[in-house]
């Protein structure tokens, strides 16, 4: 017994060139076989053996036929995050000097595109907002996700938030990985107008960072995520073992990527917190092609202002 799969998710490194298979000249425009063809990277992030966190990024060449070549046609543009089933092959050719070329490509035979969702995220006291048109073909098209929290060995935690729906829907929450190691979660379901809260507990069996994360999109291939506005609010993560004071955050990231390039001028913010409480603001500016050839701190960035404190 044999298996031949791949499971890639990533992003897109430049749009997908498109063309059709020339293997019947007298066919009808555009009745040959489609093809695309488009290059993807993956990052793994690990701690080296002083603690610091490191990328580690491989490039892909993915290779969509027919139905799969239209979809890429039509939703994946460079820099799009997407999840690719395929298979692993090699080919071989003589260039013109007489030497032997290799190539490796996946061959795709499903996956999806953050291309499909439709989406906007925003903030209101403290709530967050996401309007959802179009929910995507897989549940973490639209995900709301705090990164690098570090748990400790050993420790209980218990995570808490509320959400409110106009339409009944399921969806997915839990705490995860880089690498898509799983710590603990839940599958709530949501009925249409009535506030929930959420809860989940999880003991952490190694001293390591995670994300948290709760996924909006489409729940699975069988249900039928509809559009809806889903307010979250009050997310609190407690450690159990260290205190019974829990710490809640709201966390929001606005970007200009692939909507505005600046080469000089002129950025002004005005912020509003609560009376009593704090904000960590950052404000970066970086490459366009900063999720392309490397996440931060890969890439590099200019600090406009990062601030940590009270």
């Amino acid at each position: 017994m044999s298996l031949n799969k791949v499971m890639l998710i990533g992003n897109v490194g430049k749009d997908p060139e498109v063309r059709y298979l020339e293997n019947n000249p007298s066919a009808q425009p555009g009745t040959n076989p489609k093809v695309a063809q488009f290059t993807m990277a993956t990052t793994e992030r690990f701690r080296d053996r002083n603690g610091e966190t490191r990328e580690n990024t491989e490039w892909h060449n993915i290779v969509a036929w027919r139905g799969l070549a239209d979809l890429a046609e039509k939703y994946i543009r460079k820099g799009s995050q997407i999840y690719v089933e395929g298979q692993i092959r090699t080919r071989s050719w003589t260039d013109q000097a007489g030497a032997k070329q290799y190539r490796t490509e996946i061959i795709a035979n499903g996956g999806g595109s953050d291309g499909s969702a439709d989406a906007q995220r925003t903030t209101s006291d403290g709530k967050i907002i996401y309007n959802i048109k179009n929910p995507g073909t897989k549940d973490w098209n639209v995900q709301l996700k705090q990164t690098d929290i570090k748990f400790q060995k050993g420790h209980k935690y218990k995570v808490s938030f509320k959400v409110l729906s106009t339409g009944n829907r399921k969806f997915k929450t839990g705490v995860m990985s880089a690498s898509y190691e799983w710590y603990g979660g839940c599958d709530p379901e949501l009925e249409a107008g009535k506030e929930q809260e959420v809860s989940f507990d999880f003991e952490m069996d190694k001293e390591t960072v995670a994300d948290f994360y709760i996924s909006l999109g489409k729940y699975d291939i069988n249900d039928d995520t509809l559009a809806s506005d889903v307010t979250i609010s009050d997310i609190k993560m407690i450690d159990l073992n260290a205190s019974n004071e829990a710490v809640s955050y709201t966390s929001g990231r606005i970007s200009t990527q692939n909507k505005q390039t600046f080469t000089y001028g002129r950025f002004e913010c005005r912020a509003k917190v609560p009376k009593g409480q704090g904000y960590l603001p950052a404000f970066w500016l970086m490459a366009n092609d900063e999720n392309i050839y490397g996440q931060w701190p890969r890439c590099g960035e200019i600090d406009c202002m990062e601030v940590m404190g009270q």
